[in-house]
């Protein structure tokens, strides 16, 4: 057994030892009790039925302050994000041309195609060569900027589902009430069981409303946000860029909080050594019994047992 529990991690460890410390807490709350007053005690006092939610509560918590910490910038970015001027040169009809030079009159002088008229007051163009001034938002930060807002949508999407899931199974659990044909008692039992479970899992339930409202402000952050041009100009763009450290992200804070928490989300981060020190497995292994001891007292009066309601234990 030891050997198995030493895969724990601190956290699983913790949650695991939090429920039995109850069940020590309990026992030494109540040192003699009968069993009647045992049967009330399991149903308003104790937990003898969990089932541990298999998701990273704590890991998303995290994710989540990251990323609430980087929005301010990721806003900011969305709004006036860092671009390039380009420029080229283009042949359009005249009526388009906004900026002309020499190289307009050289090219057009070369062109003859592009004359519409000559007459003696002069040459009548057709189409100028000029040059066109746009906006370029794909540089690699900007490109990594938008993989980045993926990457928080499609973790908003995944953990949204999860915990919906989680608080939906939550609502609707219920048992089959055909089953207590099989027993007397058993619907009874599972039901003061189910009882320990809801309120076990209480916390479970407003940590998982917590998580969603927190997901749903960073969509609201961004969706608005997805038709600015640094987004919307760079919808086709490699998504595979692996993640680098360039001036930019060294010296704008803004673009330096975004490489921060993109590197978080990519698991690049520095992952912190658990303190196998708080681990007490013996004492862990010593409750896990105290914790059968009390669960067979509850099937024995409750499983074609006979037992006397008053009997102390």
């Amino acid at each position: 057994m030891t050997n198995n529990l030493n895969r724990l991690t601190v956290e699983e460890y913790n949650r695991f030892a939090s429920l039995l410390d109850d069940i020590q807490n309990f026992v030494k709350k109540h040192q003699v009790v009968s069993y009647i007053e045992f049967d009330y005690y399991v149903v308003h006092d104790m937990t003898l039925f969990s089932i541990e939610p298999d998701f990273d509560f704590e890991k998303l918590e995290k994710t989540i302050r990251q990323i609430r910490k980087s929005t301010p910038a990721i806003k900011r970015i969305f709004s006036k994000p860092i671009i390039v001027l380009k420029d080229t040169d283009d042949v359009l009809p005249v009526e388009n041309a906004r900026v002309t030079n020499q190289n307009t009159l050289l090219h057009l002088a070369n062109h003859g195609q592009y004359v519409s008229n000559i007459t003696k007051n002069g040459v009548k163009p057709r189409k100028l060569l000029t040059r066109i001034y746009e906006d370029d938002y794909s540089i690699y930060e900007n490109v990594i900027f938008c993989n980045f807002i993926d990457e928080i949508l499609s973790l908003i999407k995944k953990n949204r589902r999860t915990l919906n899931s989680l608080l939906y199974a939550s609502n609707i659990m219920r048992f089959n009430l055909l089953e207590k044909v099989n027993h007397v008692n058993y619907f009874l039992a599972l039901g003061k069981l189910h009882t320990g479970y809801i309120r076990d899992f209480s916390q479970y339930f407003n940590l998982s409303k917590e998580l969603l409202k927190e997901l749903s402000l960073i969509s609201q952050a961004i969706q608005p946000r997805l038709s600015k041009p640094i987004y919307r100009k760079n919808l086709t763009r490699n998504k595979n860029l692996t993640l680098k450290k360039t001036n930019i992200f060294l010296m704008q804070k803004d673009y330096h909080l975004v490489y921060k928490t993109y590197k978080h989300l990519l698991g690049n981060q520095i992952k912190v050594e658990e303190n196998k020190e708080l681990i007490d497995y013996e004492l862990m292994i010593s409750n896990y019994l105290t914790y059968v001891q009390m669960l067979t007292i509850f099937a024995a009066g409750h499983f074609n047992f006979e037992i006397n309601p008053e009997q102390k234990i």
